[in-house]
């Protein structure tokens, strides 16, 4: 599953992020990373993208929820207020959502 997570990224840098929903959306269903902060990460970013500002909102909350790490939770906390702040973040810099 997480491969499949990196494919989603990849298809988001190379087609955009409506063409990467569609993978994303396979890969929530089938739920195996329901419990991995990237994940929601990454989702929460595409959705960003789309303008679905309340949904990307709740995914960055569930990753913030699930992370245990300090400096993943700072970044969260970032992207919640920005977010927050200035509706959709339609610049939101993917590759930071979604650690190596």
């Amino acid at each position: 599953p997480v491969v499949a997570l990196n494919r989603v990224v990849a298809l988001r840098e190379l087609r955009g992020a409506a063409a990467a929903w569609a993978t994303m959306a396979t890969l929530e269903r089938d739920g195996a990373l329901a419990a991995y902060p990237p994940f929601h990460m990454v989702r929460g970013s595409l959705l960003a993208e789309l303008a679905r500002r309340d949904e990307a909102h709740a995914a960055w909350a569930r990753a913030r929820e699930l992370t245990a790490s300090g400096a993943m939770q700072r970044l969260v906390d970032q992207r919640l207020d920005e977010l927050a702040e200035a509706g959709v973040e339609s610049d939101v810099d993917f590759r930071a959502a979604h650690p190596s």
